[in-house]
């Protein structure tokens, strides 16, 4: 799930961490939405708008595949909350 095990000490510390990733990735894959939603209505070429985006320093696994779905107007549950159950073998 991840590239490495990182100790985060006492309880509840490992889900107030979790917790303080989540707030990021959403606040990042939120402002990716804002950024193409600026560029469209700006008559951008997004595709164009995404390259200038994984040339960058804030290109990541999650910007590329967000944007590519965005890019073409995906905007299908990705991971959804029973994907997390059923993979977890808490419903069938």
């Amino acid at each position: 799930m991840c590239h490495r095990a990182i100790d985060c000490g006492a309880t509840p510390n490992a889900l107030l961490m979790k917790l303080a990733v989540n707030l990021f990735l959403i606040t990042m894959v939120t402002g990716l939405v804002e950024a193409t939603h600026f560029a469209e209505s700006k008559g951008l070429d997004l595709e164009r708008f995404i390259a200038v985006l994984d040339a960058g320093p804030m290109a990541s696994d999650v910007s590329r595949v967000k944007a590519a779905k965005l890019l073409v107007q995906d905007f299908s549950v990705q991971g959804a909350i029973a994907n997390v159950l059923q993979n977890n073998g808490l419903i069938a």
